[in-house]
C-alpha cells in the first residue's frame, strides 16, 4: 500500500513540490514521475484484480493518490481502462473530480485522433474533386446535420495546418471547443501573422473559457496586425444575417447577427415602447419588448409601407393590390393591455 513518504530522490516529502525540494537540483517532474509510476503499478494491480472479478477497483487503494495519478496521466489507453475499472459511488470526491477531467482529456484526444480521419478522408476526396461532399459523408455515418458535420471537418482540416493546436488537443491540454476557437480565430490572417498569434495565445488557452480565449486571441490580433480592426469590421459586418429556427411547442427563435451599432438600434427602439406600456400591464419587460418588435412589424405589413419605400404588397394581400389598415381589434397587440 502506497502512503506519502520522503521521497527517495530528493529527501523532501513526496507531496512537498518545488519547496520542499528546497536547493536541491533534481527535477520536481522527476518526483512526480517516481510518485505517478508507484501509484499507476498499484492501480494497475487494483484494475486487474477488478477486471478478473468482473467488477470495479475495490481494495485499499490511497485516494489522494489515486486523485493525483488521475491528474498526472496523459489521454490514452492505459488512462480509459483506469477509468473504467473506477466505481463512482466508491471513490472519493477528490477521485470524482480528477475522473472527470481525466475524461474530458479523453474525448480531447478522440477529437484530435478524429481530425486527422476527417482530414485525411477531405485530402481523398479532393484529390477525386469531390470534396465537397465530405460534409454528407460524415453527416451520413455520424447521423447528424450536415452543419455540424461541416464543423468537424473544418476543424479536422484547420488541425493539420497547425499542429501546435493538434497536439494540445490531443494531449487533453485544451478540449474541441477551445481549437475550434483557435483555428478559426486565425484563420482569416496570413500564415506569419497567424503562427505569431497562436504562439502567443497557446500556452495560455488552457487557463481559459472559450469567450475569454476568443477575446484574447482579438486583443493579440490587434497587436501583430494593427489594420485588423478595419478588417475585422468590414468581414463582419458583411456577415450579417437575420434567421428563424424553430424551438419546442409554438414558439421560434428569431436570431440577428448585427453591427453592435446597429443592434442597440433596434433594442433601443422596442425597449422604449416597452417602457410606455400601461403601468398595470401584467407583462413583463421582456415580453413587452417581443410584443413591441412584432407590433412593428406588423405596422409594416398591414400597411404595406417599408421604412424608405411602399411594399408591393401587404400581409395576405396579392400582388399589386392596394394594402390598407388591418380594422381595429385584429391585431395580436389589440388584445393585449398597453401596447405601444
Amino acid at each position: 500500500m502506497f502512503e506519502p513518504s520522503e521521497d527517495e530522490v530528493t529527501g523532501a516529502p513526496a507531496w512537498a513540490g518545488p519547496a520542499g525540494a528546497g536547493a536541491t537540483s533534481v527535477s520536481v517532474d522527476v518526483t512526480f514521475g517516481l510518485l505517478l509510476g508507484r501509484v499507476m503499478a498499484e492501480a494497475g494491480a487494483a484494475l486487474a484484480q477488478a477486471a478478473a472479478a468482473g467488477s470495479c477497483i475495490a481494495g485499499p487503494i490511497d485516494q489522494v493518490a489515486l486523485a493525483t495519478a488521475l491528474m498526472g496521466q496523459a489521454p490514452g489507453s492505459p488512462l480509459v481502462d483506469l477509468l473504467e475499472g473506477l466505481c463512482p459511488g466508491e471513490v472519493h470526491d477528490a477521485v470524482l473530480i480528477e475522473a472527470i477531467a481525466a475524461w474530458e482529456r479523453v474525448t480531447s484526444l478522440a477529437a484530435a485522433r478524429q481530425g486527422e480521419m476527417i482530414a485525411e478522408l477531405a485530402r481523398r476526396r479532393d484529390a477525386q474533386r469531390l470534396g465537397e461532399f465530405v460534409g454528407d459523408e460524415v453527416a451520413s455515418v455520424l447521423v447528424m446535420s450536415r452543419s455540424v458535420a461541416e464543423a468537424k471537418v473544418s476543424l479536422g482540416t484547420s488541425l493539420q495546418a497547425w499542429p501546435a493546436v493538434r497536439e494540445a488537443l490531443a494531449s487533453g491540454v485544451i478540449d474541441h471547443r477551445k481549437a475550434t476557437a483557435l483555428v478559426d480565430g486565425v484563420g482569416h490572417l496570413d500564415d506569419d501573422a497567424a503562427a505569431a498569434v497562436l504562439d502567443a495565445v497557446l500556452p495560455v488557452a488552457p487557463g481559459l473559457t472559450v469567450p475569454a480565449l476568443k477575446a484574447r486571441l482579438r486583443k493579440v490580433e490587434l497587436t501583430v496586425n494593427p489594420a485588423a480592426v478595419a478588417e475585422r469590421r468590414a468581414r463582419d459586418a458583411a456577415d450579417r444575417y437575420v434567421q428563424v429556427s424553430p424551438a419546442p411547442g409554438v414558439m421560434a427563435w428569431l436570431t440577428a447577427y448585427l453591427p453592435a451599432k446597429d443592434a442597440m438600434t433596434v433594442f433601443t427602439a422596442i425597449d422604449a415602447i416597452a417602457a410606455s406600456a400601461d403601468p398595470a400591464d401584467p407583462r413583463g419587460v421582456a415580453a413587452r419588448r417581443a410584443d413591441a418588435l412584432t407590433d412593428l412589424c406588423a405596422d409594416i405589413l398591414d400597411n404595406g409601407i417599408a421604412p424608405t419605400t411602399a411594399l408591393r404588397s401587404g400581409r395576405g394581400l396579392e400582388d399589386g393590390a392596394q394594402s390598407s389598415p388591418a380594422p381595429a381589434g385584429d391585431r395580436r397587440g389589440d388584445d393585449v393591455v398597453g401596447v405601444g
